[in-house]
């Protein structure tokens, strides 16, 4: 792209208007002459000791957070041109900035040849520069995101399979969606891997400037909607913050990440933050989740603030029933003309005061009923009231759920806000959404995309939708309820792009050649003699029990569950694991996951710890000996769930990835074709599998 001048980025930038940047970086390594160096503090490193580096390699001016003091810039000598203490850059310096800062001689052993004339890189301190950095690389590309339909999805669960879907039934409508997130960026079929170029670090949500990087890119190559995925982890570290989201959704929150979050109620303020800080236009939350229904609480409180219907008509009406009351009993002595004067009156007045008291509140371009979001949509299945159990989930599964058998798990969880959530609680399932929740938040102005009539087969999923835009029949071909709540959200996302029932019936017809994700309930199937296998990228407490109900309703043998746990995060949810496999499954084989620099054997202890009847299970650390001893000992009639990796053609041990892939290890196990690493890897990327997945 065309350089930006400093000055373009930070409006009254006086002394740094001539200089012209050619990229932004937070990595010391990946700067290019011409780069602006962006020295942040993170939670393993401190980017300020890399100012030195940056300089050598051609930095032309450096941004560092203030707070701390500089150090480890070698040999520069800073010299200050005046006192930056009251005068540096903070997030409102994108328009207006002071003259001081330091300069930096990049005249030393490690940069250019001597013979080059001396050079002085500004180093400039910046206040709030972890959550300024988004909008700053939004200026410097131009803001893709404001000429984006922008939608952003966050949760434990469902973030890829909700983002792919919405591209795929885009792509019915011909209309342009990238997606961003855990398997690449970029058009399906032709996604590019989900990292850095410099150096390869994998995030489900890019670095701040990298996102605005991708935005830019995927513009320019004809994207009009971009479905994004976004962690927590992003939301913390204001990797979004600068952008313009025109449709958040909420998908679920379960156990996950307490490594970097410590409890619940952090990792909910996390997520909360898509909502309540960045403002989209339209919001989507799934309510059967009992985290959704709290943020869908905390979202209507700001919404509605400090009333629910600002319409003229609707202020006027109820203030003028309550002033009527108070003075009707002087009109026998001033008259009923007079009487009715003064009702309207005070009428005004209490009108006049209310508006003023809530002119925060409203746009006044759209008038008095402008509200922070455009549309409030909840999804979900509808509660069986005849049964009291979620649809979908067997008598059995709900019992084990409300008896603690499945830890994290919650029946009926109470709504309010979250302060009544105590640290390290993990809500999870509901049965379904209950019809008087449902007229009560719609009063709210909430409305609702509903299934009802569910009926899971060896086919798929069928079900009956009722929708703002009409109602309809959803016929799908994938597996399981955890799906159909996918599949809501991506239809609601849809739906809102262009709002019209003939866009719902489309968009309900596209349904029915809907794919699955690559990893994400991804079936093998061998000859008459072996089992059906199944790969799932599912690694929390949650997303295991979802994928073993799914594959309960379609087993007709024995469920087989081989799974392990990441090394170097979350702990605690390592017995949970296993208790969700030993309530869900047959048969058990823990093995190894990605156990980076932790000990396979204590990983594995930890996990054996969540088992009621240890001695059934069998341990097999080998991950390629584990699956291939699942596939060997299964019946033709049962179902292998292999867990944990999905997609992933790697095996994290130590610091190195090492090449492995569970697809590639099934492949080799059913037997199924001669296959080529690269040729396979290539497949799984661009989407379209090599097996049936429908077979189940």
């Amino acid at each position: 792209m065309a350089p930006v001048f400093m000055n373009e980025l930070f409006v009254k930038t006086r002394c740094l208007n001539e200089l012209r940047l050619q990229g932004l970086s937070l990595d010391s390594r990946c700067v290019k002459p011409g780069y602006c160096f962006i020295a942040l503090s993170g939670h393993v490193d401190d980017g300020k000791r890399y100012i030195s580096e940056a300089i050598a390699k051609g930095a032309i001016a450096i941004l560092y957070g203030t707070g701390s003091q500089l150090s480890g810039i070698g040999s520069h000598i800073l010299r200050g041109t005046g006192s930056y203490s009251d005068r540096s850059l903070d997030d409102r310096s994108l328009d207006q900035f002071g003259t001081d800062h330091y300069v930096a001689d990049s005249h030393s052993d490690q940069s250019q040849s001597l013979n080059e004339p001396e050079k002085q890189v500004p180093i400039i301190p910046f206040s709030n520069l972890r959550n300024s950095i988004s909008a700053i690389a939004g200026r410097f590309y131009g803001d893709p995101s404001k000429q984006l339909n922008l939608i952003a999805i966050t949760g434990t669960n469902g973030k890829t399979s909700i983002s792919h879907f919405i591209a795929q039934i885009l792509g019915c409508f011909h209309r342009p969606c990238a997606v961003m997130g855990t398997l690449g960026n970029g058009f399906l079929g032709k996604l590019n891997p989900s990292h850095q170029t410099c150096p390869s670090t994998h995030l489900t949500t890019l670095d701040p400037i990298s996102v605005q990087e991708a935005l830019a890119s995927l513009k320019e190559e004809g994207a009009e909607v971009v479905a994004m995925e976004v962690s927590s982890h992003a939301l913390t570290q204001g990797r979004v913050e600068g952008l313009q989201v025109k449709t958040a959704i909420f998908t679920n929150l379960t156990r996950d990440h307490l490594d970097y979050h410590q409890d619940m109620q952090n990792y909910f303020s996390a997520k909360k933050r898509l909502f309540t800080e960045l403002k989209p236009k339209n919001i989507i939350i799934n309510v059967e989740d009992a985290y959704g229904r709290l943020l869908l609480e905390e979202v209507l409180h700001l919404h509605n603030r400090p009333v629910l219907d600002l319409s003229q008509d609707n202020i006027q009406g109820n203030i003028q029933n309550n002033t009527q009351e108070d003075i009707q009993d002087n009109a026998q002595d001033n008259g009923q003309d007079k009487v009715q004067d003064k009702v309207q009156d005070k009428v005004q007045d209490k009108v006049d005061n209310n508006i003023q008291e809530n002119a925060s509140h409203v746009n006044p371009e759209q008038g008095i009923q402008s509200r922070l979001f455009s549309r409030m949509i909840a999804y979900g299945t509808l509660a069986d009231i005849s049964s009291g159990v979620s649809p979908g989930i067997s008598p059995a599964i709900s019992s084990g759920i409300a008896s603690g058998v499945f830890p994290g798990a919650s029946i009926g969880v109470s709504t309010g806000t979250s302060a009544g959530v105590s640290p390290g609680t993990s809500l999870s399932t509901s049965a379904g959404i209950p019809l008087e929740m449902i007229t009560q938040l719609q009063s709210r102005g909430v409305e609702f995309v509903l299934a009802k009539d569910l009926r899971f087969t060896k086919a798929g999923i069928k079900a009956s939708l009722e929708t703002p835009w009409g109602k309809g029949d959803l016929i799908c071909p994938l597996l399981g309820h955890f799906n159909l709540s996918n599949i809501l959200a991506a239809l609601t996302a849809v739906c809102l792009e262009n709002d019209s029932f003939d866009v719902f019936q489309k968009a309900l017809a596209s349904l029915k050649n809907l794919k699955t994700v690559p990893g994400r309930m991804t079936s093998f199937v061998g000859n008459s003699q072996k089992p059906t296998v199944v790969i799932d990228y599912a690694h929390t407490p949650d997303a295991l029990s979802q994928v073993l109900q799914a594959l309960r309703l379609h087993c007709g043998g024995k469920l087989w569950c081989v799974f392990g746990c990441g090394g170097d995060r979350d702990r605690g949810k390592r017995p949970e694991m296993a208790a969700v496999a030993e309530a869900l499954s047959d048969k058990i084989i823990v093995t190894q996951d990605n156990p980076r620099t932790e000990n396979p054997n204590i990983i594995m202890h930890e996990i054996m710890q969540g088992f009621k009847v240890a001695e059934k299970i069998i341990i097999e650390p080998d991950r390629r000996e584990a699956i291939a001893l699942a596939i060997r000992s299964a019946a033709a009639e049962d179902i292998v769930l292999i867990a944990g990796k999905g997609h992933e053609d790697y095996q994290i041990i130590g610091v190195e990835k090492i090449p492995f892939s569970d697809q590639l290890e099934v492949m080799q196990a059913l037997n199924l074709q001669e296959f080529n690493m690269q040729e396979f890897n290539m497949q799984a990327c661009n989407l379209q599998p090599p097996f049936n997945r429908n077979s189940l």
